[in-house]
């Protein structure tokens, strides 16, 4: 028999102590320290997680509780006695079909939700233990409570007491059946071996890169470099045994006259695995990007900075891979490795893989396909600039000729070149012929802006020059608008007086306070320009979006019509909003050539002269390809990491 110590009530179960405990809890009548007060015990405690858990580890044998529950079973008739009618409720602990499928039900539902808690980087592990006695304290108060109000109810309506026993009996096995039925996930411990255990669980295996040597409190140690690698065909297998993800996989791709997709583009029309109707061939699209891992207002924040590969399955519409569950993980590694192993090294192992999927795939029994072979092909790679051109094997810096994965492009080339028929296109065979340049030169540092050949285009049907993949987050949102915003605000603020930085900053702030429009976006208070080309502070992507977005509001009434600065702004907004279409036309595109082209012509007559003058950023010149990139891959949101 187990005391409450709040009011001595005896109970006969922990579960049903718990229980009592909580109800104290909502009447605010819980006292700290809980004491145990279980025979001779005196023991106290802060939480009543700490004090459920001392009862279940020194209190469950008690002897008094052992007698109470003999006297109770012993007054009530025989199990044998009672005449079920069903076979299942033999069973030892959970009784019947019904009773598996319920507690089977009530698990995967718990196992979904903590899950999905360790997988959010914003909540810590020492909140899931007590997130998971709540969950068992509420399921075990439910049942509890259905219990003791089910026989209430059948005394007060003069049921006859043996059958209340039997009634009782059988309600307490129920209980028993769904009492803590999370306890299986109450430690670390067994939640890794339930994941590890689980039929589609996909677990990482650790590569070695190399070795080094390291010095520790004077002892030379043995440093072995690795990363983590996530095998693509074990994720898809596990993603397969979905009915409706297959069906999602079969739907219809193809737009006829319109390009919302990229099976709408060039791309994967002549792509030599996709392209033949034979095969059922899934096409992935490869991401990189940095992640940083320790609390960035600490010293050596980058020490522990994490590169990570993942990738989408492209068949699937674009609003479900914009989901995050949808987004699937390749490999992990630390960014030092990356510089000092390189790229080609952690995605060895992938390009292997992709080797032999792409050319013998992997059979299997699948809902809705029944027995089916499946080939996977790598499609495109996104990444930031700067990613994509060390992981492509093109020069890293963008100050320098030929900094352009699509063309030959010169820093003299850019400032006066605005069309992409003005520029020399790389090809397959002329990157092969750089690429044995380098080969047979040791002291060039590359040959026309290829460093070394890219692992990837061993993958049968990619080859980076046929990546036509540009991050537009990074060239429009955090490159271009900003710079280009600079100019304007600038030069509006010196030919226009009563338009200053402060009344800007004003206008900013009485809009985002009396609207909920990007409420969560709004751009911060900003600096006074000196030189126009900077804007400060930094803002991210969308807080650049929404100021060039209303920054026409703010302003219109201070600026005329007329004013060039006042036009090249609306100029700017009608860009950006073309760019991020969801759907093009083959007329849209001839449009969107023509309206690049007059965009960074007025840019360099306005700002690209003078006393002030700004040049064309590397990122300006990308704009050029833009238009080739829709045609050849589809839409530019669908870049975006």
């Amino acid at each position: 028999m187990l005391i409450c110590y709040i009011c001595c009530i005896q109970l006969l179960t922990i579960a049903a102590l718990r229980s009592h405990l909580q109800m104290h809890v909502g009447l605010g009548e819980l006292v700290y320290p809980i004491k145990c007060r279980q025979g001779t015990c005196k023991s106290s405690f802060r939480k009543v997680f700490n004090f459920i858990r001392h009862l279940n580890s020194y209190h469950t044998s008690d002897e008094s509780h052992a007698e109470k529950a003999h006297e109770i079973l012993s007054s009530c008739p025989s199990p044998m006695d009672i005449n079920y009618s069903c076979d299942d409720n033999e069973l030892p602990t959970v009784h019947s079909k019904e009773d598996r499928n319920c507690l089977t039900n009530l698990q995967s539902e718990g196992a979904a939700m903590i899950a999905a808690l360790r997988a959010n980087s914003s909540v810590p592990y020492c909140i899931l233990p007590g997130i998971i006695d709540s969950v068992n304290s509420m399921i075990g108060t439910t049942v509890n409570f259905m219990h003791s109000e089910t026989v209430k109810l059948l005394r007060n309506t003069g049921v006859n007491d043996s059958v209340i026993t039997d009634v009782e009996i059988a309600l307490q096995r129920q209980t028993d059946t769904l009492n803590e039925p999370l306890q299986f996930l109450s430690t670390r411990y067994k939640q890794d071996k339930h994941f590890d255990t689980h039929p589609l669980a996909v677990k990482p295996e650790a590569v070695t890169l190399g070795q080094r040597f390291e010095s520790r409190n004077g002892v030379v140690k043995t440093v072995y470099d690795s990363y983590q690698y996530v095998s693509v065909e074990a994720t898809l297998r596990s993603l397969l045994v979905s009915s409706q993800y297959v069906e999602m996989l079969l739907h219809d791709k193809y737009t006829p006259g319109l390009i919302s997709d990229c099976w709408d583009g060039l791309l994967c029309k002549q792509h030599e695995i996709l392209s033949d109707a034979s095969k059922f061939t899934i096409a992935i699209q490869l991401f990189y990007d940095g992640m940083g891992t320790t609390n960035p207002l600490r010293g050596q924040s980058s020490m522990y900075n994490v590169g990570v590969f993942y990738f989408i399955v492209k068949n699937l519409p674009n609003i479900v891979n914009s989901c995050f569950p949808n987004v699937h993980l390749v490999s992990l590694c630390y960014a030092a490795d990356l510089k000092t192993y390189g790229y080609d090294a952690v995605l060895r192992k992938f390009v292997a893989e992709m080797k032999h999927l792409s050319d013998e795939g992997f059979t299997g029994d699948f809902p809705i396909l029944g027995t089916q072979r499946i080939h996977v092909c790598l499609l495109q790679v996104a990444c930031d600039n700067l990613a994509l051109n060390g992981l492509l094997g093109f020069i890293e810096s963008f100050s320098v000729d030929y900094f352009c994965t699509v063309c030959y492009a010169t820093q003299a080339d850019i400032q006066h070149k605005f069309y992409e028929a003005d520029f020399e296109l790389r090809s397959v065979a002329k990157y092969s012929k750089d690429v044995e340049c380098m080969a047979s030169n040791s002291v060039s540092v590359h040959s026309h802006g290829v460093k070394s050949d890219c692992v990837l285009n061993q993958i049968p049907g990619f080859h980076a020059t046929q990546n036509f993949s540009l991050d537009i987050m990074h060239i429009i949102l955090e490159g271009i608008v900003p710079v280009e915003l600079s100019c304007i605000i600038f030069h509006l603020c010196s030919v226009h007086p009563a338009l200053t930085i402060g009344k800007i900053c004003d206008r900013i702030h009485t809009f985002w306070g009396v609207v909920n429009v990007d409420k969560c976006n709004k751009p911060p208070e900003l600096n006074h320009i000196d030189k126009p080309g900077r804007l400060y502070p930094a803002m991210k992507a969308v807080q650049s979006w929404a100021l060039l977005k209303y920054l026409p509001l703010l302003i219109g009434d201070f600026v005329p019509t007329s004013d060039p600065h006042w036009l090249f702004l609306l100029h700017l907004s009608e860009l950006v909003d073309m760019l991020f279409s969801p759907v093009f036309t083959e007329g849209m595109i001839t449009y969107l050539r023509e309206f690049i082209a007059d965009h960074l012509t007025m840019f360099s007559e306005l700002y690209g002269a003078g006393e002030n003058a700004v040049r064309m950023k590397p990122k300006h010149h990308l704009l050029v390809h833009l238009p080739t990139v829709i045609v050849k891959s589809g839409p530019l949101e669908l870049f975006t990491i």
